[in-house]
């Protein structure tokens, strides 16, 4: 019965650490991003990167790879490319992500919150409009 007790003590105790460690995480993740909205075509990372795989020609490789976990990302008429990443604030802001999953190589205007890191450009996705 003590042990029971220690073990369950011990539990609330680390859940809670957990939790007020985390607390603010959300916070952050809204600060330094810039407002933008691109236009471009939506395409998987992991063929654009090694092999410039793009187009029609591409695109039922791209929904493959991007269903099998592939990055996403968005290449710009003046040759820009963006990681798209999933705000993940809230269920309801994970929604516009999702949906630009599924219209990998098509034209797209995509705004949200711009972040650089590591010389690595990014784009917590807000909305996705198809073009």
């Amino acid at each position: 019965m003590k042990k029971s007790l220690l073990v369950a003590a011990l539990s609330v105790v680390a859940l809670g650490g957990y939790a007020w460690s985390h607390s603010g995480h959300d916070a952050e993740h809204g600060a330094g991003g810039k407002e933008v909205t691109v236009k471009g075509e939506l395409l998987d990372m992991f063929c654009y990167m090694p092999h410039e795989g793009k187009g029609k020609k591409h695109v039922e490789c791209a929904r493959m790879c991007i269903k099998n976990g592939a990055p996403l990302g968005i290449l710009t008429q003046d040759g820009k490319v963006y990681l798209l990443i999933e705000d993940h604030s809230s269920a309801k802001a994970r929604k516009p992500y999702e949906q630009a999953r599924e219209m990998v190589g098509d034209t797209m205007t995509v705004k949200g919150d711009a972040y650089e890191r590591g010389g690595v450009q990014a784009i917590a996705v807000e909305s996705v409009v198809m073009e």
